[in-house]
Order: C-alpha cells, then structure tokens, then sequence
C-alpha cells in the first residue's frame, strides 16, 4: 500500500468528525510531500523517519511542532502495523522542547486583577484569582473545584 492511501485511511478512520480535521490534513500534506505520496509503506525505515525529521527542522518547524507532525507519522505507522501492512514499525524520535517564557504574575498585576474583581463585584472571579495566584494551580482546576470539594474552609 502506498503511503497516501494509508493516509487516507487513517484520517477517515480517526480524524474525519474530528475538529483537528483541518490540522490533520496539513500534516498529511508535508508528510507526503517530504516522503512521497507514492512510497510503499513497507519501504518506510528508521532512515527514513530521521530524514523527515531531518527535513522538518530544516524547514524551520518549531520542536513542539515536529513532535506533533511525528505524532501523526506514529500513528500511521501504528495503524499499519496493527493492519499488517508492516511487521516492523520504524523508531518515531521526538525534540525535546525547553520552555523558554516564565509565566508568572506579579505583584502589582495580581492587585489590579483583585481591584478589577472587586470592583466589578465579580466574587468567583475574585476567588479564582486568589487560588490561582496561591497555588499555581490551572484555571481549568480552579473551575473544577465543587461546593462539596471544601470543607471548614479548606
């Protein structure tokens, strides 16, 4: 099987109601057009893999976005392994991603998001950023949190 028919398949199989539909469809794009439309699947090797990779970042993609274009490749060559069109599934590397922003508040901003709030008299908000400033913890966390998650205060 050629690899753009495994990837056809793989995106109706996996992708095709998916909201990733449009993000999906690029990566099969520059996937095929690095490594070709027309290669045989079973033709795909550990050099191969690194030559795309090796491309990629020529290309200038970021490394969280080459884990991601990797990722996609993974699972194509999961799906065609899991099928039997490969009996041995090439090694998928990934870039190792150093965070370069620190994320922190400060101060003064913390005191103009508390003012913010309470001049809005909008308390939730006011306790989301007291947590969050607390704890660290993630807005997605913090609006988890239940009436029944507290108890005497805590």
């Amino acid at each position: 099987m050629q690899l753009e028919e495994l990837t056809n398949t793989v995106n109706k199989l996996f992708y095709d109601n998916s909201s990733s539909y449009k993000v999906i469809a690029s990566k099969q794009k520059e996937l095929l057009a690095i490594l070709g439309a027309s290669t045989e699947v079973k033709t795909i090797t550990d050099k191969k893999v690194n030559e795309y990779l090796q491309e990629l970042i020529k290309r200038g993609n970021e490394p969280a976005t080459i884990n991601a274009k990797l990722a996609y490749l993974s699972k194509v060559l999961n799906y065609a392994k899991r099928t039997n069109l490969i009996q041995y599934k090439p090694y998928i590397p990934t870039q190792k991603i150093i965070a370069t922003k620190d994320k922190f508040i400060t101060p003064e901003e913390y005191e103009k998001m508390i003012n913010y709030a309470l001049a809005k008299e909008l308390q939730e908000l006011h306790w989301a950023i007291v947590i969050g400033y607390n704890t660290g913890m993630r807005i997605s966390n913090i609006l988890a949190i239940l009436p029944e998650d507290i108890e005497n205060g805590y």
